[in-house]
């Protein structure tokens, strides 16, 4: 069996094992040289300064938002309060080129990326889409380095020595009408390794 086969039934069983009676809309896998990598219990993944791979499981939803930031502005909020502007939040979204196809992590302090898959639409952010079934997909989003937006600077994963707080979240409504709400929201505050 093909290393991401068996991650995706990991994703899949992962989901389904956690919450049995409630449906999550993603989960968020971090992998780094064919090992998954876990958060510990604050939530924090360690990364070597090498490639790696993002791996999003969208379960009946067509995308999630991430903020990914060297600030932890948005990622240190509680949970019980809603992502500040959220229904603005469509409009602060930044787009790598198409499939990724430079391998980079675009980061900001304030901004965010959503990272979907449409069927009807083949263009999409991840470097590669595989499709479980009609309504479950895994995106994968591959980094070889990483851009700050914020300064225009292209960052070397090698000279990466500050955190990145990553803010994963689905939403429900209409943004149009002012009527967007958060469904889930993750955290991950990714370290490095020297």
């Amino acid at each position: 069996m093909m290393l991401s086969t068996l991650i995706n039934l990991i994703l899949f069983f992962q989901l389904q094992a956690e919450h049995p009676k409630k449906r999550l809309d993603y989960q968020v896998m971090f992998v780094q040289n064919d090992s998954i990598l876990y958060p510990d219990d604050q939530n924090t993944v360690f990364l070597n300064k090498a490639p790696f791979e993002i791996k999003v499981f969208l379960n009946y939803i067509e995308g999630v938002y991430v903020n990914i930031s060297p600030a932890d502005d948005i990622y240190k909020l509680p949970f019980d309060e809603e992502i500040p502007e959220l229904n603005s939040v469509p409009y602060k979204c930044m787009a790598s080129e198409k499939f990724n196809a430079s391998n980079e992590l675009i980061i900001s302090k304030d901004n965010y990326a959503y990272w979907y898959y449409d069927k009807n639409d083949p263009v999409y952010r991840f470097n590669e889409v595989i499709i479980n079934s009609d309504e479950n997909i895994t995106g994968i989003m591959r980094v070889k380095s990483i851009f700050d937006a914020d300064t225009k600077i292209p960052l070397a994963l090698s000279g990466m020595y500050s955190p990145l707080y990553f803010t994963f979240f689905s939403t429900s409504g209409d943004y149009h009408k002012n009527e967007m709400r958060e469904r889930q929201r993750n955290i991950y505050q990714v370290r490095w390794r020297d």
